[in-house]
């Protein structure tokens, strides 16, 4: 179930998201964290995409833009 991600929630490694805005193209693209750190994390799509040595989609999201620049949903099983 895609749940929101709110301003001062963590995320580990592995864990998918998606971009909750539907007005945006890549709001059906699934991303996974691949990097995390105190400030920020780096997001990178899930399949094929993702195959490259350094993905040139790779995204990084600051934490501190979750909830105020951002609308993200995180998958929970």
């Amino acid at each position: 179930m895609w749940t929101p991600l709110n301003y001062g929630q963590n995320v580990i490694v592995g864990d998918k998201i998606r971009y909750a805005n539907e007005a945006l193209a890549d709001h059906k693209k699934v991303y996974k964290v691949e990097k995390t750190d105190q400030y920020y994390f780096v997001i990178a799509p899930v399949g094929a995409d993702a195959l490259y040595f350094r993905n040139p989609q790779e995204k990084v999201v600051r934490h501190f833009d979750v909830g105020h620049y951002l609308t993200l949903e995180r998958w929970t099983d």
